[in-house]
């Protein structure tokens, strides 16, 4: 049985999502991150802390293979959107 057997897809589709053009992932996320921070505050503080989850499950993911520098700029990238996303929540304008 191969490591992929077992993943429930999740193999093909880390494949699929390396295969990406990072410029294309990177305006895709700035453009939604935009709309979201548009959205009434709870509403988009919560897609925000979502969004932060899903980067947190993707770190977890590659943490071995990142070298150290990159996992702290990613670390405070996702400690920034949650930043965001509370007060967006707690703090509504």
């Amino acid at each position: 049985m191969t490591r992929n057997d077992n993943d429930g897809g999740r193999g093909d589709l880390l494949a699929k999502l390396a295969s990406v053009n990072p410029t294309v992932v990177v305006v895709a996320t700035v453009a939604l991150f935009i709309v979201i921070l548009l959205l009434p505050d709870f509403l988009g503080g919560a897609l925000v802390l979502v969004i932060a989850a899903v980067l947190v499950a993707l770190l977890s993911r590659t943490w071995q293979v990142l070298p150290t520098q990159q996992r702290v700029l990613r670390l405070v990238v996702i400690a920034l959107l949650v930043g965001v996303g509370l007060s967006k929540v707690l703090w509504p304008s």
